[in-house]
């Protein structure tokens, strides 16, 4: 007696009434997936917006932690973004693409400016650290972390501008 039985093969049968259509997702999924990534990004951008207040510009400690704070916090902020481009590529919607494009735009604007300030405010921390060997080793994390989320965030911003300026023009 056999332990195993063989496997009984059976023809697939093919449904006419399911057609590629009926398998494509709803359009009211991909409109909620949008909303979805519009709360991220207002949220994410509000949570920025108050590490920001109350400003204190020229003090080059609050510049540093500050932008320092906001690039590690960017990350709700960029998966809103691609979310509502996703959204807008899956239903082919020119204008919201253009929309987020534009977003992604003025996001990539700032995190360039803030990349310049950024990097004149570096050398300055990392010398007023210079005589505590273990204060300057969590600065110099700090700085690595942040350069590497501002390339990695800029070079995205870039690739989904592109992409989002593109929806809806390709046959």
């Amino acid at each position: 007696m056999p332990i195993v039985a063989p496997l009984q093969r059976r023809p697939l049968e093919a449904d006419p009434a399911t057609s590629r259509s009926s398998l494509r997702a709803s359009p009211d999924g991909w409109s909620a997936l949008g909303l979805i990534g519009a709360a991220f990004l207002l949220l994410g951008l509000l949570d920025i917006a108050l590490g920001w207040y109350p400003t204190a510009f020229g003090n080059l400690e609050w510049e540093f932690g500050t932008i320092s704070g906001s690039l590690n916090a960017l990350a709700i902020p960029m998966l809103g973004v691609y979310l509502m481009l996703a959204s807008a590529v899956a239903r082919g919607d020119r204008r919201m693409g253009r929309i987020v494009a534009v977003i992604m735009g003025v996001l990539l604007i700032t995190l360039l400016a803030l990349g310049v300030v950024y990097l004149t405010v570096v050398p300055v921390a990392l010398k007023s650290v210079a005589s505590n060997a273990l204060v300057a080793l969590g600065m110099k994390k700090a700085v690595v972390k942040a350069l590497s989320l501002g390339v990695v965030d800029v070079a995205l911003l870039s690739v989904g501008l592109r992409k989002g300026w593109r929806v809806g023009s390709r046959p």
